[in-house]
């Protein structure tokens, strides 16, 4: 499947509407913008580094997929393989981008703050 496919099927998921994957299905290929984050209810999802061969991370039950790429911008850092049967929620980043610009200046500040924290390693959120 290509990063165009892989676009065009999963933004179509972008307002709390739930995805069941299958085992080793792909949610989504390193280099492809994050355009939703999603929650994980059953299952998990495993980041592979590019070369397949390595696992960068193991996303499970009650964990936020993409929420860090979706404020920063940026693409997928690897390869998202579902790991037996999987149930998402995903939400679309315009409609995450839209509540936080409705909060308070100080809860931004602080959410600023936190991610900031988390991607130079210094505090786990």
């Amino acid at each position: 499947m290509t990063t165009k496919s892989l676009d065009a099927k999963f933004n179509s998921w972008a307002n709390g509407e739930t995805l069941h994957l299958f085992h080793s299905e792909v949610l989504f290929i390193k280099g492809m913008l994050v355009t939703s984050i999603y929650v994980v209810v059953k299952g998990s999802i495993l980041i592979f580094a590019s070369d397949s061969k390595r696992i960068l991370r193991l996303v499970g039950p009650h964990q936020i997929l993409g929420i860090n790429e979706v404020l920063n911008g940026a693409k997928w850092k690897g390869i998202g393989v579902a790991q037996g049967h999987v149930e998402l929620v995903a939400f679309s980043n315009v409609s995450l981008l839209s509540v936080i610009d409705k909060i308070p200046k100080e809860h931004k500040n602080l959410l600023e703050e936190l991610l900031l924290s988390e991607l130079d390693g210094t505090k786990q959120i």
